[in-house]
C-alpha cells in the first residue's frame, strides 16, 4: 500500500483517524534538534551568524566561508534521560543512557591570499545527528474506569469476527478479552484493573551534508548544502493488565505493538552571513522542503491467562487462519520549508 502525505504549516485538521495518526508522525519527524559539535552545543547552537565550525554545515552553510584552514572534527556524546510518569496517582521512573555520535566531518579550505574580492572557498562533508529517539517510559497504576479492552470492544461493534482488525480487536477476540453473546460483543475484563505500560523507543534522524562556502572581502559569506537525511524510528509498546483483586475469571493479559519506520530524505539549503561592521554579523538560511520516502512495518501480539489455567497466545492472522508475517506501509513525507535569521556580536572587537 502506498500513501502520500504532504505536511505543511497550514495543515490544521486531520480528516480521519489515519490522517490524525500520521499528522503526529509528521510532527515527530519534521521537528529536529541538532546538537552539533561541543563548541556549538556550549553556545546553544547559536552559530547561524558566526560560522567557522563543523556545525555550520547543518546550521548555515555560509559559515564555511569563515574557515581559514582545513579541519577534521568528531563529536561523541553520552546522553542520560530520566522520565517520570504519573498515572492515577502512581509515579514511575525510568532511565535511558546511551553513547551517541553527534557530529563528524571534514572541511577543506582554499585561500586566495587576498584581503578583498574573492578571499577563500571551503568544501565540506559532515554528518550531524538531527534528532535522537532513544527513550524508555513506564506508566502504571490502578484504573477504576476503563480497560484497553474497551477500545477493542468499541472497534469490534457492528462487525463480524472475521472482519475485525487482525492487529487489534481480532487479537482481543481470539484471546477472549472480548466475546460474543447473542451477536453482541461483551468485555471479559473486570474493573478496577491494575495496568502497566512500557514504551521503548530508539533510532534517530541523521543528516549527511555536502556543503560549499565562500568569503568575499571578509564581509559577505555565501554557502549552499545538499542534504541527505536518514531516518530510523523503532517503537515497541507493552501493555499489561492484572486482575489483582481476583474479581473475574481473567488473570491477566499483555498486548505488544511494534512500529518500525525507516527511510531517506533529500533537501537543499542556502545561507549567507554579512558583516557590515567589525563587531556585528547577520546570518540567514533558507532550507527547502525535505522529501522523505518512508517504509513502515508494524506487528502486534497478545496473550491472556485465566484462573482455570487456560492460556491464549495469539498473533495476527488472515481470515483463513494463516499467520500474517508483518504489516507494511509506504508513504511520502514532505517537511515544511524553514527560514532562519541570526545576529551575532563580537564583544572583543566592540571593546577594542
Amino acid at each position: 500500500m502506498k500513501k502520500s502525505i504532504i505536511f505543511l504549516i497550514s495543515l490544521f485538521v486531520a480528516s480521519n483517524l489515519m490522517a490524525q495518526v500520521y499528522f503526529t508522525e509528521a510532527m515527530k519527524f519534521s521537528q529536529t534538534f541538532p546538537v552539533g559539535t561541543a563548541r556549538s552545543a556550549s553556545m546553544g547552537g547559536a552559530f547561524g551568524a558566526l560560522g567557522g565550525d563543523m556545525y555550520s554545515l547543518s546550521a548555515n552553510p555560509a559559515g564555511l566561508g569563515v574557515y581559514r584552514k582545513s579541519e577534521i572534527v568528531i563529536t561523541p556524546s553520552y546522553n542520560m534521560k530520566n522520565t517520570t510518569a504519573s498515572y492515577f496517582g502512581s509515579k514511575k521512573d525510568e532511565f535511558n543512557n546511551k553513547f551517541n555520535l553527534n557530529n563528524f566531518g571534514y572541511v577543506a579550505t582554499i585561500n586566495s591570499k587576498k584581503s578583498s574580492g574573492f578571499v577563500s572557498a571551503s568544501f565540506g562533508i559532515s554528518y550531524n545527528q538531527l534528532k535522537n529517539f532513544s527513550n524508555n517510559i513506564i506508566i502504571g497504576g490502578v484504573n477504576n474506569n476503563s480497560s484497553l479492552a474497551d477500545e477493542f470492544w468499541f472497534d469490534a461493534n457492528g462487525l463480524d469476527p472475521e472482519g475485525l482488525d487482525p492487529f487489534g480487536s481480532r487479537l482481543a477476540f481470539d484471546s477472549y478479552l472480548i466475546d460474543t453473546v447473542n451477536n453482541e460483543y461483551l468485555i471479559n475484563v473486570p474493573l478496577p484493573i491494575r495496568q502497566r505500560k512500557s514504551i521503548e523507543t530508539s533510532g534517530n534522524i541523521g543528516e549527511l551534508a555536502f556543503s560549499f562556502g565562500t568569503n568575499f572581502s571578509n564581509v559577505l559569506y555565501l554557502g549552499a548544502s545538499i542534504l541527505i537525511n536518514t531516518l530510523k524510528s523503532d517503537v515497541t509498546t507493552y501493555h499489561y493488565e492484572y486482575d489483582f483483586q481476583d474479581l473475574d475469571a481473567l488473570d491477566d493479559f499483555m498486548y505488544q505493538n511494534d512500529l518500525n519506520t525507516h527511510g531517506r530524505g533529500y533537501g537543499f539549503k542556502l545561507g549567507f552571513i554579512a558583516r557590515p561592521i567589525e563587531f556585528i554579523r547577520f546570518g540567514g538560511t533558507f532550507q527547502f522542503p525535505t522529501t522523505y520516502r518512508l517504509s513502515e512495518e508494524y506487528n502486534a501480539y497478545m496473550e491472556s491467562s485465566f484462573d482455570d489455567g487456560s492460556y491464549y497466545p495469539v498473533s495476527p492472522t488472515y481470515s483463513d487462519g494463516s499467520l500474517i508475517d508483518i504489516g507494511a506501509f509506504d508513504y511520502t513525507l514532505v517537511t515544511p520549508a524553514k527560514a532562519t535569521g541570526s545576529i551575532g556580536f563580537s564583544l572583543a572587537e566592540l571593546v577594542c
